[in-house]
């Protein structure tokens, strides 16, 4: 925070900030720190449709044989899922390691359809990039 600008310290503070353990901070900081306990936050809910789409583990995945992507949505909402939040289409090769993240503004099904159409037009191209230079 120092190095960015972010609050000055005078040198005496400094120096004891320092010297203390973190135990110590970790003392000092409990009555400051959020009194419930945090869980993970998830904005997808299991249903029907995931568990009537066969999936593989990423051990059975076939490492020789690119062509699917596997599509996910991180959310960026903080301790809460109320309002407006970003998220992140991450589309990855399991069996190159190819990767292409687009960041999405809420999870609406226009956004996040452009995103994954954006994402497939590119992962079209690099596939016949791929597959001329072999």
């Amino acid at each position: 925070l120092k190095h960015h600008g972010e609050f000055t310290l005078g040198p005496e503070m400094e120096a004891q900030l320092c010297q203390m353990s973190p135990s110590t901070m970790d003392r000092l900081l409990r009555p400051y720190r959020c009194r419930t306990k945090r869980h993970s936050l998830s904005t997808t809910r299991p249903g029907n449709l995931r568990t009537s789409i066969p999936t593989r583990i990423f051990g059975e995945h076939n490492k020789r044989e690119p062509e699917f992507l596997q599509i996910d949505l991180v959310a960026h909402c903080g301790e809460s899922t109320e309002g407006f939040y970003l998220t992140t289409l991450d589309a990855v090769d399991l069996a190159t390691g190819w990767t292409e993240l687009r960041a999405v503004w809420g999870k609406g099904q226009e956004r996040v359809k452009a995103a994954t159409h954006e994402v497939c037009i590119i992962y079209r191209q690099y596939s016949l990039l791929r597959v001329r230079r072999r």
